[in-house]
């Protein structure tokens, strides 16, 4: 039997986050977008112990990622040929306090409201998933679960995945907060209840409210 672990090996915890998080499809600001980098989380808008996650932001693609099933192959063809392929401005960032995984990406623009009612549409129909990433096989999960809403319109889900012997949840919030629309993934210490408190703060930070 599979074990939960609130202390995740940071090797599964980079792999698992990632599937829902190339980085390195869309790391950094757009050039065209700046602006958006300065409305992302910051290390001084964190609990102490945080710091950028280096391995996490030049990790994986999901070219890296061998024989996905279900919507992992529709997540990696959306995304890859989505935002990516389509220019649509963005910003991105990755931190980790060495147990706990939080990585953020907002995107704005003409085709943001398409692209994340695209991504919505995707996550709503995923269930079962399986992918290797990273040395791991993932298997596991996919549901909506209930958050309080944040911004203009959000929407959570819990992505529970077996790796060998260890059990790691990801939780991920996707928000609209007036014309910028956000996704952020958390996994580790705290769960359900710090990925909660993290998506307020990336909420409040766009909005401008201390």
């Amino acid at each position: 039997m599979a074990t939960r672990l609130n202390t995740v090996p940071i090797g599964v915890l980079v792999a698992a986050s990632s599937l829902l998080f190339p980085l390195t499809a869309a790391s950094g600001s757009t050039p065209s977008q700046a602006p958006l980098t300065v409305k992302t989380l910051a290390v001084s808008d964190l609990p102490a112990g945080y710091s950028k996650n280096t391995s996490s932001s030049s990790g994986s693609s999901y070219s890296n990622y061998s024989n996905p099933t279900g919507c992992f192959q529709k997540l990696g063809s959306f995304l890859s040929n989505g935002i990516i392929a389509k220019g649509i401005p963005s910003a991105s960032v990755a931190y980790t306090n060495g147990q706990s995984e939080l990585q953020e990406r907002l995107i704005s623009g003409k085709r943001a409201n398409e692209q994340y009612t695209k991504f919505v549409r995707i996550l709503n129909t995923c269930n079962s998933v399986s992918t290797t990433s990273q040395g791991f096989k993932l298997t596991g999960t996919l549901t909506p679960t209930s958050f309080q809403k944040v911004g203009d319109s959000s929407h959570a889900y819990k992505m529970t995945l077996t790796a060998g012997a260890i059990l790691v949840d990801l939780y991920m919030v996707l928000f609209r907060a007036g014309q910028v629309y956000g996704q952020l993934n958390y996994s580790g210490n705290g769960g359900a209840s710090a990925a909660q408190a993290f998506a307020r703060s990336a909420v409040a930070k766009i909005q401008g409210k201390p």
